[in-house]
């Protein structure tokens, strides 16, 4: 997994800090820390969701181990 900086600055996210989430080149999805929140927006979604640090720490080693 590979994660870049980017800058969305759209539908009113402009602040905080976010990502684009890959797995060997593929988008995975994006992620967002903003104001202290974790927010994942999965590659094909609708519309984030806000997730604790442990929900996302899960996903990233069960993305790694399959």
């Amino acid at each position: 997994m590979s994660f870049s900086p980017v800058v969305i600055g759209q539908d009113g996210v402009k602040d905080g800090v976010h990502f684009e989430v890959r797995d060997d080149g593929v988008l995975f999805g994006r992620l967002s820390v903003m104001r202290k929140k974790l927010r994942w927006w999965p590659q094909g979604e609708a519309e984030p969701v806000e997730i604790k640090w442990s929900e996302f720490d899960a996903l990233l080693r069960g993305r790694n181990s399959g």
